[in-house]
């Protein structure tokens, strides 16, 4: 893609992209996230008086975190369909 077809995307897109890759690249360079712990297969995370219970079930693997996916949701098609080829 050019320079010249990136900007001629809709401005709400890029400005959602924009968002998506800065929430992105906080979730990386935090590290430690909740999120990561449930991948990592983590049931229950206690510090001190805190504790952190995770379901037992597997979450949905995608490529970006559920933070920056909230700001990109309206133009991604993340539904599951089963058809006959």
């Amino acid at each position: 893609m050019t320079k010249e077809q990136f900007d001629d995307l809709p401005p709400r897109f890029l400005r959602d992209v924009k968002l998506a890759l800065v929430v992105e690249a906080n979730e990386v360079l935090s590290g430690d996230s909740a999120q990561e712990k449930r991948k990592s297969g983590v049931l229950s995370d206690t510090v001190g008086e805190t504790s952190q219970m995770f379901r037992s079930g597997r979450p949905m693997d995608t490529i970006i975190s559920n933070r920056a996916m909230s700001h990109v949701k309206r133009w991604v098609d993340t539904a599951w369909r089963v058809r006959r080829g």
